[in-house]
C-alpha cells in the first residue's frame, strides 16, 4: 500500500479469501475512506470470484460513512459473483449494526477464521 493509509488497510490472502482488517483510524477522514475503498475495490476487480473478509477485531465504533464502504465492498463483491461478509464484531459495533439492521444483511462471523472456513468450503 502507498501513501499515509498504508498502514490503515492490512489484507492476508487465505485459502482463497482475502481477510481485511482495518486500522481504527482509517475509518473517520474521509479522504482515507475513499482512499480505502478505492484499494478495495482493486482487490475485487482482481479476485475471481471475490471473498472478502471484513475483520472489525480493532474497531470500536463505526461511522456511517464506513458502513456505507462495507455495503459498497458487499455490493462490488457480489456484483462479480463473490461475498463480503464481516467477522470479529465487537460488541459496541455489533449494537450499531443492529440498531442500523445491517446484521440482517451481512453475514457476520465470530473469527476470521471461520469466516474464511466458510466462504473457501
Amino acid at each position: 500500500m502507498s501513501s499515509p493509509e498504508k498502514d490503515l488497510l492490512f489484507v492476508e490472502a487465505r485459502d482463497g479469501c482475502h481477510v481485511v482488517r482495518l486500522a481504527s483510524q482509517a475509518l473517520f477522514d474521509p479522504i482515507v475512506i475513499n482512499r480505502v475503498q478505492s484499494q478495495l475495490h482493486a482487490l475485487i476487480a482482481d479476485a475471481t470470484p471475490p471473498r472478502i473478509v471484513l475483520s472489525l477485531d480493532t474497531i470500536d465504533f463505526i461511522p456511517s460513512s464506513t458502513i456505507s464502504l462495507l455495503l459498497s465492498v458487499r455490493s462490488a463483491s457480489q456484483g462479480k459473483g463473490g461475498d463480503a461478509v464481516l467477522a470479529a464484531v465487537p460488541p459496541s459495533v455489533m449494537g450499531i449494526l443492529k440498531i442500523a439492521r445491517l446484521d440482517g444483511v451481512f453475514r457476520i462471523f465470530d473469527s476470521a477464521d471461520a469466516a474464511v472456513a466458510t466462504l473457501s468450503a
